[in-house]
C-alpha cells in the first residue's frame, strides 16, 4: 500500500497519483497496473477498521471519481508522456548496455594483446638466455680443451727437457750431476 501518498493533507486524484507513483523505480508505466495499484489502495483505506471516517468517505468519493478521470484529457496526456518517457529510458539503457559491452570487449582484447606481448617478450628473452648460455658453454668446453691440449703440450716438453727426447722417439735419460 502507498501509504505516503494517501494522506489527509493532500488531495486524492488518479492524475495526482501517477505523478507521485511515476518517481518510484517500481513505477510500472503499465495503465491498468497502475489504474489497479489505484483502485486497490482505495478499497483498502475503505475496509481498513482503523481508518478514520475522513479517510474512508475521501476514499469512496476518489473511487466514484476515478471513473471519471481515467478517460480525463489530462490522464491520457500523462499515459502520453509517461510511455514516450519509458520508450527513451529503455532505449537509454540499450545504449548503456550496447557501451558496457564494448568496453568489456575492448578490455578483453586489451588483455590478450598484453598477455601475447608478454608472452612473446619472454619467449625472446628465454631464447636470448638460452643462447647465451650455450655460447658460455661452448666457450667453457673450448677453454676445457685448450687447457687440456696445453696441459698435454706442457707436459711433453717436461718430459722433453727431463729426458732428452730424440725426434725420432727415443729417449735418453740424463743423468744427473751431483
Amino acid at each position: 500500500m502507498d501509504d505516503n501518498y494517501f494522506t489527509l493533507d493532500r488531495d486524492w486524484s488518479l492524475l495526482s497519483f501517477l505523478l507521485y507513483r511515476q518517481q518510484f523505480d517500481d513505477f510500472s508505466a503499465d495503465k491498468c497496473k497502475e489504474h489497479k495499484r489505484y483502485v486497490f489502495n482505495l478499497s483498502a483505506i475503505i475496509s481498513n477498521e482503523d481508518s478514520s471516517e475522513i479517510a474512508i468517505e475521501r476514499a469512496s468519493k476518489s473511487l466514484k471519481s476515478m471513473r471519471n478521470e481515467k478517460k480525463s484529457y489530462l490522464v491520457n496526456i500523462f499515459w502520453k508522456g509517461a510511455t514516450s518517457a519509458l520508450k527513451r529510458r529503455i532505449e537509454a539503457l540499450c545504449e548503456r548496455s550496447a557501451l558496457v559491452e564494448e568496453l568489456a570487449t575492448y578490455a578483453v582484447r586489451s588483455t590478450l594483446q598484453r598477455d601475447i606481448q608478454g608472452y612473446l617478450v619472454r619467449e625472446n628473452v628465454t631464447r636470448r638466455l638460452e643462447s647465451i648460455g650455450k655460447t658460455k658453454r661452448l666457450r667453457e668446453e673450448n677453454d676445457e680443451v685448450e687447457s687440456k691440449c696445453s696441459y698435454t703440450n706442457n707436459t711433453v716438453e717436461i718430459m722433453r727437457r727431463a729426458n732428452q727426447v730424440l725426434p725420432g722417439g727415443q729417449v735418453t735419460e740424463r743423468k744427473a750431476k751431483y
